[in-house]
């Protein structure tokens, strides 16, 4: 399966970006590699506002898993479990319990060498496809980033809604690196 740009933009019509939260193309490279992967069921950790989560649900590329520390900002969201715990345990609990499913993961918390580190627990599972980490610089291996000048072509039309300051305060975006499993 494949998911086009028109496909994409075409979800996210209705959905507003949030402050500090993921951008539209960011999740674009996420759920695009996710499709290509054949994912069955996506997990996301780091909540907060759930602008990321809403964005998921409206590809409907998978059923979905969110994840927050401590509670969620956003309202009930169709096809999303939300579940309330620390990540880095929760995320390795449902990787075992979902062994039968194909899984994309997206860790926007924890965050710097924690969610590097849970990155890597989720890469060593047999049956995690995808992994995103947002909120990291290039350079950690990963198959694809956001900051990439391919990707930044692209990405024009999708961030067009992010507010300008933001854009001028952080050009390319806060970066998600994609790895693939072997």
């Amino acid at each position: 399966m494949t998911l086009t740009a028109e496909a994409f933009s075409t979800a996210i019509a209705g959905i507003d970006y949030a402050p500090r939260g993921m951008w539209f193309s960011e999740l674009f490279l996420f759920l695009s590699t996710c499709a290509t992967a054949g994912v069955t069921l996506l997990v996301e950790s780091g909540v907060r506002h759930g602008t990321s989560t809403r964005v998921l649900a409206a590809v409907g590329l998978a059923p979905i898993i969110a994840i927050d520390l401590k509670h969620f900002e956003v309202g009930p969201v169709a096809g999303v479990r939300f579940i309330t715990g620390d990540a880095r345990e929760v995320v390795p609990r449902l990787l075992r319990q979902h062994r039968d499913q194909r899984i994309g993961v997206l860790l926007d918390g924890p965050k710097g060498p924690k969610g590097l580190q849970l990155k890597d627990v989720c890469l060593h599972a047999p049956n995690v496809e995808v992994v995103g980490c947002h909120d990291v610089a290039a350079g950690h291996g990963e198959t694809w980033h956001s900051h990439a000048p391919s990707m930044r072509l692209l990405a024009r039309g999708f961030d067009t809604r992010i507010p300008a300051a933001v854009l001028l305060a952080d050009p390319l975006g806060p970066g998600l690196g994609v790895w693939v499993s072997p």
